[in-house]
């Protein structure tokens, strides 16, 4: 009786101080990335929207399909606001992505390669080693929390390179 009763406790404490897992991969999903060059006064240099708009199995998973509408400036200057996404011609990114929710990990599958890469592990801790996309090791320094202005809670990731 006194093992159970430990291990109820230990689950207890372990779920109430646990933080919430939220899928990077969900419905409706949007992002945006913008390339900024300093040699232009308003820094965008291109961009582009991204969402999910189907699926695709490969190799026995299922992939979530990646396709991008690039941002366009709406007046003369392309560099300067304001800015719209050019939703007539969405285009496939190149690849796919997948995310394992029981191991917290995102996956990327490349068309032009035919191989699939880890591209984010949401359940690292201080001390884990990181390979980057760019070949180098990162260590994770420390791992904390930040509030999004939702009010949603998320983890981030500091590591040895001063990235986070």
């Amino acid at each position: 009786m006194k093992k159970l009763f430990t291990l109820i406790i230990l689950f207890a404490s372990t779920a109430t101080f646990a933080q919430n897992y939220y899928p990077l991969i969900r419905p409706n999903l949007v992002w945006q990335i913008l390339h900024g060059d300093g040699a232009y006064i308003c820094n965008l240099r291109d961009g582009h929207q991204y969402s999910f708009q189907g699926d695709t199995l490969v190799s026995g998973f299922i992939y979530q399909k990646i396709y991008y509408n690039p941002i366009i400036a709406l007046i003369g200057n392309p560099y300067c606001p304001p800015f719209a996404v050019d939703g007539n011609s969405p285009a496939n990114f190149g690849g796919s992505m997948r995310e394992d929710t029981i191991a917290r990990k995102v996956f990327i599958y490349d068309y032009s390669t035919n191989s699939e890469e880890l591209i984010y592990d949401f359940s690292l801790v201080a001390g884990d080693t990181l390979n980057s996309l760019m070949g180098a090791q990162l260590i994770v320094d420390s791992v904390s929390t930040i509030n999004l202005t939702n009010g949603d809670l998320r983890k981030i990731f500091y590591l040895n390179s001063g990235e986070n």
